[in-house]
């Protein structure tokens, strides 16, 4: 969640189908900001607020995109135990280039998302709860609903060495048929904060290869560059490949 990590983040990206369905892209960007407290104590509540930003494109014919404001409030339980909670909210656009006969279309709907968190330096456990407007959204004809799902979600730091840590996490969403879910794990190894390789198992039957470059410039103000690659386990009809390119910039790392 916003501000749990460091009081300044900002990161962008685009992720990417290869092959013959390179027209299908998602940029995204987001930034965040903690709020100072001014309570007198080092251990106080604080919060967060954000923005964020997604676009989903295929081709040239469809357009999605979100636009939310988000807010974020910490609270240290005790010494090595934090909570948050927070939402984001705003809207999707949905638009849809017509024909010629057919025309264009465009449809804009709210959405939001709400979400809990405990943490510390070593773990995380949060839950989310998203789309829970249950929108309906109409460029043209056909009706696209936007169904609710919550997303579980846990990760954990080992350190190894002094040099040498492991961070595995693992996803679970729900959708509003309980019956169906997917569950993506990760596991990333980090070499002195510096350079960083992970290996993820993803939901849609993909394995994707992550590697970064972290704190290109210093530890309080650290540039981040991420270059993922994605490819099916399973053979299925269709074979989609994917790459993802990410920069991000945090300053200030640590909490309060």
């Amino acid at each position: 969640m916003a501000g749990t990590y460091s009081d300044y983040n900002a990161s962008m990206g685009n992720q990417r189908l290869l092959g013959s369905f390179s027209k299908i892209s998602t940029y995204y960007f987001n930034a965040n900001m903690r709020i100072p407290n001014n309570r007198g104590y080092q251990n106080a509540p604080y919060s967060a607020i954000g923005v964020l930003f997604y676009n989903d494109r295929e081709g040239k014919y469809l357009n999605r995109t979100r636009m939310y404001l988000s807010y974020v409030w910490h609270a240290h339980v005790s010494k090595n135990l934090s909570i948050s909670g927070g939402f984001h909210a705003g809207g999707m656009n949905y638009s849809v280039k017509g024909t010629d006969l057919s025309g264009d279309g465009s449809d804009i709907v709210p959405d939001g998302t709400l979400g809990f968190q405990m943490y510390n330096d070593l773990f995380f456990v949060g839950i989310s709860y998203s789309q829970m407007f249950r929108s309906k959204v109409q460029p043209i004809e056909e009706i696209a609903h936007l169904l609710p799902y919550f997303n579980t979600m846990a990760g954990m730091k080992v350190n190894i060495s002094s040099d040498f840590k492991l961070k595995p996490d693992v996803l679970v969403r729900i959708t509003s048929h309980p019956e169906k879910y997917d569950i993506s794990f990760n596991t990333m190894g980090i070499w002195q904060d510096k350079v960083a390789f992970g290996v993820g198992l993803h939901a849609n039957n993909s394995i994707v290869n992550t590697f970064e470059l972290r704190n290109l410039t210093d530890r309080a103000k650290g540039l981040n560059i991420s270059l993922s690659y994605g490819f099916p386990y399973k053979k299925t009809g269709i074979v989609t490949r994917f790459m993802e390119i990410g920069l991000s910039y945090n300053m200030n790392r640590g909490r309060y």
